[in-house]
């Protein structure tokens, strides 16, 4: 008896001696952070070192299609976690592609690769070449269910995919954008994921139970991800994508203002490409959803998100040229089209919450082409400059095709 107790002891030595030293867990997977015709960004978390950690550093490398390793531009950050890493990596001029990055922890010489990942899907150089991306939105909750989503988007051969926000249901949670980017790694590690800021992105806290949660002006691993890009532009060869934050309830009049300004800026500035305009916001501002309820008590001293949205900001996308809105928060498809833009609400990609649908009688979006109740939908959309036409299809998990829209564009402004 005595015996196999001491085996038992021996065991679960041996068991917190070989935990005690493995390596430092990674706090986020390798992603692709940005992404140009040009260039690609990857982006690693790491947790800070601890002191049997000290010898030990963490790089990002890369190699050529033609197997040459790269030498990137590395930068490391501040995270509220420890440190996120990011490597800038040139991508090859005549195959446009880099074949794999990796992480790799090096000890006292020693080299272990922790993460690689496979071909990476570059955006075409030129600008008449044809340009695939997928649109999603609402991944919040258990992030195994957007697992759906990969396959999906493989089978469409998408160069990129646009996420328009709520991609965690709290943004303070590492473990949630940790479960996002392990569940998906296979598609955020070799695909850029463009997302604008939804309201479950930011950092959330319970005050005044009556109240529910609310939402505090601050997203700080959110900011660590993005380097603080709240609202940017993608400039890609054949489009120009505006990523934009629409959370009004978390930031000052001022922050408003100075987004707004930025966009009039941008979109009065001569494009001779003729590129399309595409705008991504998280706030739909024409919607048949429960959640657009709350645009219905607004004052005029007070005037709501969505009031403030329709008033302030879709003025300046119809004057701007942009012809197409995708939106999300909403839970359910929705595609509308005022003043010649297209707006389309993306179907939560994930089966955790679904908002109710709205009665019949509750019509508040007279512009509505096509009202889908279903949480799980994505959106192929191929762009072709040559003839200004983007060609979009919305389908189910079933991968059954549930809307079709195309829209065509002249000289922008």
């Amino acid at each position: 008896m005595k015996a196999k107790l001491w085996i038992a002891l021996i065991a679960l030595l041996q068991e917190c001696a070989a935990h005690a030293a493995a390596p430092p867990s990674i706090a986020i997977p390798v992603f692709v952070s940005d992404l140009s015709a040009s260039r690609v960004e990857v982006t690693v978390g790491v947790r800070n070192q601890q002191d049997d950690d000290i010898n030990c550093t963490w790089e990002l490398r890369g190699r050529s299609v033609d197997r040459a390793k790269l030498l990137p531009e590395i930068q490391e950050s501040p995270a509220p976690w420890g440190r996120l890493i990011r490597a800038t990596f040139p991508l090859d001029e005549t195959q446009g592609s880099l074949a794999s990055h990796a992480l790799v922890r090096t000890c006292q010489g020693r080299v272990t690769e922790a993460k690689r990942s496979k071909t990476l899907h570059p955006i075409p150089a030129d600008p008449k070449a044809t340009l695939k991306f997928s649109v999603i939105a609402d991944s919040q909750g258990e992030a195994a269910e957007a697992r759906w989503i990969v396959s999906a988007i493989e089978k469409a051969q998408s160069d990129f995919v646009i996420h328009a926000g709520d991609v965690v249901d709290h943004g303070e949670k590492l473990e949630e954008w940790r479960a996002w980017f392990d569940e998906l790694n296979e598609l955020t590690s070799v695909r850029l994921v463009a997302t604008a800021l939804g309201n479950h992105d930011y950092d959330q806290y319970s005050e005044n139970p009556p109240d529910g949660w609310r939402t505090r002006p601050t997203a700080g691993i959110w900011d660590a991800l993005s380097q603080g890009r709240r609202w940017r532009v993608l400039e890609f060869p054949q489009a120009r994508i505006f990523l934009l934050d629409s959370n009004l309830h978390s930031m000052s009049r001022s922050q408003w203002q100075a987004q707004l300004d930025w966009l009039k800026e941008e979109l009065v500035r001569p494009d001779p490409t003729n590129r399309i305009r595409i705008a991504v916001f998280h706030h739909p501002p024409f919607a048949n959803s429960v959640h657009n309820w709350d645009q219905l008590r607004d004052t005029p001293s007070q005037p709501h998100e969505y009031i403030r949205i329709r008033s302030e900001l879709v003025p300046l996308l119809e004057s701007g040229g942009v012809k197409l809105v995708l939106n999300g928060h909403a839970h359910h498809y929705e595609r509308s089209f005022k003043n010649a833009i297209t707006y389309v609400t993306a179907g939560a990609i994930n089966t955790w919450r679904m908002v109710p649908s709205p009665p019949a009688w509750f019509d508040i979006n007279p512009y509505s082409q096509k009202l889908l109740t279903l949480k799980w939908t994505i959106t192929h959309c191929t762009l072709i400059p040559t003839n200004t036409t983007l060609a979009c299809t919305t389908q189910n998990r079933a991968g059954e095709v549930v809307d079709e829209f195309e829209i065509r564009w002249s000289n922008n402004p």
